[in-house]
């Protein structure tokens, strides 16, 4: 096997090679072609250049969007209670739970009663009388309602929703047929 050197990189190759095998120089080209070899593969990058460099700008794109959105949770998640924080509460701590008592009262014959009991579900009573009243135990945030409706032709109706020693919500409504409703959501501090 005759060798010669690359016109490039000096490498020993064989002398019918059409490429250097190390630095990839056309060995085809007219001895004035290749007594620059930079000049002459100037601007012109194959195709596994390009492919690179789009990979390239791929990986930095992708790398700053994660550096951005790590930036955007630690700031994020920096405001939640830590274990020095006395907030700990907020991530360990049962909702607190309260006694809750709905109450009707008025002036009338009978009261159709509609309310959200302590699972949430809807309860309809067609006949209470005056001093009508349902307790149960509720847990902050749970929506509390209440409405009734005077099923006489004259006086009034009042809802109340009373949370332990204090009044949360009342609603008076008067004339026959009326109805008074009270709703709220239990705070998480009363």
């Amino acid at each position: 096997m005759d060798l010669v050197s690359c016109p490039r990189c000096h490498e020993e190759i064989n002398r019918n090679a059409n490429y250097c095998p190390r630095c990839g120089i056309s060995l085809t080209k007219t001895p004035r072609e290749i007594s620059h070899p930079i000049q002459a593969s100037y601007g012109k990058k194959s195709p596994k250049h390009k492919i690179l460099a789009y990979v390239i700008s791929i990986t930095c794109i992708a790398a700053i969007l994660a550096i951005a959105i790590a930036s955007y949770n630690s700031q994020k998640y920096s405001e939640l209670p830590t274990e020095n924080n006395q907030n700990l509460n907020y991530l360990t701590a049962k909702p607190k739970e309260y006694n809750v008592i709905y109450k009707v009262t008025g002036f009338g014959d009978s009261y159709s009663v509609t309310y959200n009991d302590e699972q949430g579900n809807t309860c309809q009573l067609s006949s209470v009388s005056h001093g009508w009243y349902y307790f149960f135990k509720a847990r902050e945030g749970h929506f509390l309602y209440i409405s009734a409706q005077n099923n006489s032709d004259y006086g009034n109706v009042t809802v109340q929703i009373l949370v332990e020693t204090g009044e949360l919500k009342r609603a008076t409504s008067s004339g026959g047929y009326t109805i008074a409703t009270a709703s709220a959501i239990l705070p998480s501090e009363y």
